[in-house]
């Protein structure tokens, strides 16, 4: 048995007692091999894992910057839109004790500010369509009969609107 050794690390020639060569991988060199694509694989993989939680720690850092703010925010409108909304319900249940202080306000109010750009006559007229339009609001329009009406399909509306 004799065996030739050649310059290349990854194939040796032997001759065996036949006398024929064969050309195949050293079982020495193959568990080395293997070792180190194994800790090139497992290195590769620690470091995509750290960049990676590198960046999730970063879009998380950054999205908590952004979120805070805008949660705030809409914290703030839902409590301000929750009294507006309590005001507007009280408002509404005692519309017909305030209700000649509205329709004038609302006459004086509207008329005024025409008569201050357009004249009296104008002014006039706007007043009283302002007025007649708040005494429907105040003492003819019911928000429920309304809301029903939209639920049914506009068919019965306050004010004969809507009727077949």
């Amino acid at each position: 048995m004799s065996e030739d050794k050649s310059n290349d690390t990854t194939t040796s020639t032997t001759t065996t007692t036949s006398g024929s060569a064969s050309s195949s991988p050293s079982m020495d060199t193959a568990p080395i091999m293997i070792d180190e694509a194994r800790k090139t694989v497992k290195s590769g993989i620690k470091t995509s894992v750290d960049v990676i939680n590198t960046g999730l720690a970063s879009l998380e850092e950054v999205s908590a910057t952004v979120s805070e703010p805008v949660v705030k925010g809409i914290h703030t409108v839902e409590k301000e839109a929750k009294w507006l909304g309590q005001e507007a319900s009280h408002l509404y249940t005692v519309r017909r004790e305030v209700g000649p202080w509205l329709i004038g306000g609302s006459t004086l109010l509207v008329g005024g500010f025409t008569a201050m750009r357009r004249g009296r006559l104008p002014g006039l007229a706007t007043g009283a369509v302002a007025g007649f339009a708040t005494y429907l609001g105040v003492y003819q329009l019911d928000l429920d009969a309304v809301q029903g009406a939209v639920k049914e399909g506009m068919n019965d509306l306050p004010f004969g609107f809507g009727k077949k």
